[in-house]
């Protein structure tokens, strides 16, 4: 009876973190948008990377996540956010 206790509380730990990642996913998309409106931009399509690789950023912090953001007037900006902020780089065709 505890192991099938505890393989519960594991499943439920795992669908809340999973939750929250997903909140904080979306937060950061709304946050994108608003800086665009902000901006006078339109976004076209929102791309998350896991990795720095391909991207204009060094490194990636715990909490960081990347985002490479497609405008419809055809410029591509990448987007680091984090829980202080986040860093706009417009990248160079």
């Amino acid at each position: 009876m505890k192991t099938f206790l505890g393989i519960i509380i594991a499943v439920v730990v795992v669908i809340f973190l999973c939750v929250i990642s997903n909140q904080m996913e979306n937060a950061d998309k709304e946050k994108i948008n608003t800086w665009a409106v902000d901006h006078s931009l339109k976004v076209s399509k929102i791309d998350t990377h896991l990795t720095t690789f391909g991207t204009p950023f060094f490194y990636v912090n715990r909490g960081h996540r990347i985002y490479e953001v497609d405008m419809t007037n055809g410029d591509k900006w990448w987007v680091r956010t984090s829980i202080l902020g986040a860093d706009y780089e417009k990248d160079i065709k």
